[in-house]
């Protein structure tokens, strides 16, 4: 048994001193290829318990963004693809009308970068308009809209109307990104000077 024990001991030792050689390749770009990817391609995952059906799930895509034969849809995996668009506004129109529903199920696109592996894309998050009411005119300023567009994920864009500075309707709107697993917030609170805290709504509006 203790020649046996030696045996393995050494051959543990033994083992322990193999390496994988690995190859470091240098690998080409195409510059056609690169820009068809930034400017016109989008990856979708549809946020879903269930496996949707994807000749019908392509079929309502196309319907709903209008587009027809300029795009082209190709399947990654279950419940993900990849849009490649002919027109670039075309790509650009579809990211500025999100959030965005694909037979009943949330869809998040983003970007495939260059340089990035599947595997890599994150789709836990989406951008969202939300509407913010109850605030008194004087604070609904750009400061303040940023303030509450950074409260979450991401502040994209602000939307005060036509004075740009200061909104002067019951509402303004900002885009903003949301981790799309987490909860719909449905407002926040303000504590005005010398007052009680005064709860501020959120809607989320699609356009």
């Amino acid at each position: 048994m203790e020649d046996q024990g030696r045996g393995i001991d050494s051959l543990v030792v033994q083992t322990r001193g193999l390496r994988c050689q690995e190859v470091e390749l240098s690998l080409k770009d195409d510059p056609a290829v690169n820009a068809r990817v930034a400017q016109r391609m989008l990856v979708g995952k549809l946020i879903c318990d269930v496996l949707l059906n994807k000749r019908a799930a392509k079929i309502t895509i196309r319907k709903s963004w209008k587009v027809g034969a300029t795009l082209d849809i190709y399947d990654v995996e279950d419940n993900v693809f990849i849009s490649l668009f002919y027109d670039r506004s075309d790509k650009a129109r579809i990211l500025s009308q999100g959030p965005l529903t694909t037979m009943g199920a949330h869809l998040v696109l983003k970007d495939w970068g260059v340089e990035a592996v599947f595997d890599e894309i994150d789709f836990s998050t989406s951008p969202f308009w939300v509407h913010v009411r109850g605030l008194p005119v004087h604070k609904q300023i750009k400061e303040n809209a940023w303030i509450i567009g950074c409260s979450f994920v991401e502040c994209l864009e602000i939307d005060l109307g036509e004075k740009k500075d200061v909104c002067f309707d019951n509402y303004f709107r900002i885009r903003v990104m949301m981790k799309v697993d987490e909860p719909l917030r449905l407002g926040f609170t303000w504590k005005r000077e010398g007052s009680l805290m005064l709860k501020l709504i959120l809607a989320l509006n699609a356009s």
